[in-house]
């Protein structure tokens, strides 16, 4: 349950409590509840409050799934380009993630030729509708990630589009510091800098975990679990914690059984499928 639902539910229970109290000092009540009978009743009106609560926020992840995004995501993890670079989303965030994705994947596949000329295309446009919406959390952090792709792409162009990219991260942080997609961007720079530039695995284990969430594709702004986890897994591994890393993966294995990405990222590692959960780690 989420925190704000924890919050409620604890309201909700003292509220219980007061009502219950107040009954019992009631002159005009003709019948004395014990103090255990009373701690029974609100124990039990807490339980069908947070019932109440889960059920709604499993309708809030059900009916926040946007169409665009899960046609993207599923794309993507299916490694279907063809369909990928066809869809045609409205939303100007949606269409950078479109390019974002699609640029991924051309990168994976060592072909900046194609990454650059899917950033060229997408990064005017996501300039434009931060202009008409500078502190759109989810339009910062996702041209900073199209910056980064692009520095990988030209590295001449650290100067404009890492530095750019830089300060749009800091504002994002500023404005939701909890953000998944924040977590994957500072979790992955700490996994992959040196030390001497300020990585850490260990701090990079910190951030992604605090970002972890075992919640469903494009679901209310966790679009980037299996990423997240996949990335947590790495990291374990990189550390030698190969039980750890065996859990994480399973997570992500359980979120999305069929990602190209993560099958991907498996095979690289040695990893050798045994069912559709389990798998054995290299020796």
């Amino acid at each position: 349950m989420s925190v704000s639902a924890t919050l409620m539910v604890a309201m909700l229970m003292a509220t219980c409590g007061y009502a219950a109290e107040a009954q019992a000092e009631d002159p005009q009540t003709e019948e004395v509840q014990t103090e255990e009978v009373q701690a029974e009743e609100r124990l039990a009106e807490a339980r069908l409050a947070e019932n109440a609560l889960a059920a709604g926020d499993a309708v809030k992840t059900l009916t926040a799934i946007d169409p665009d995004c899960l046609a993207i995501e599923t794309s993507f993890a299916r490694y279907d380009l063809n369909r990928l670079a066809a869809l045609t989303p409205a939303a100007p965030r949606w269409r950078a993630q479109q390019a974002f994705r699609l640029a991924a994947a051309h990168l994976a596949d060592d072909d900046r030729r194609a990454a650059g000329v899917v950033l060229k295309d997408s990064l005017p446009g996501l300039n434009k509708a931060l202009k008409q919406d500078p502190d759109n959390v989810e339009l910062l952090l996702l041209a900073v990630m199209l910056d980064g792709q692009y520095v990988l792409v030209n590295r001449w162009r650290f100067l404009h589009n890492g530095l750019r990219g830089l300060r749009r991260m800091n504002r994002a942080a500023e404005l939701d510091p909890a953000n998944p997609r924040l977590a994957l961007i500072e979790g992955t720079a700490k996994l992959l800098m040196p030390a001497v530039l300020g990585g850490s695995g260990s701090e990079a284990i910190t951030t992604f975990e605090a970002a972890r969430r075992d919640t469903a594709l494009c679901a209310d702004g966790e679009w980037a679990q299996v990423d997240i986890l996949t990335w947590l897994g790495r990291a374990h591994q990189e550390a030698g914690e190969e039980a750890l890393a065996n859990a994480v993966f399973t997570a992500a294995r359980a979120l999305d059984p069929e990602n190209h990405w993560l099958a991907r990222e498996l095979a690289g590692g040695g990893y050798e499928w045994q069912d559709a959960e389990h798998f054995q780690a290299p020796n």
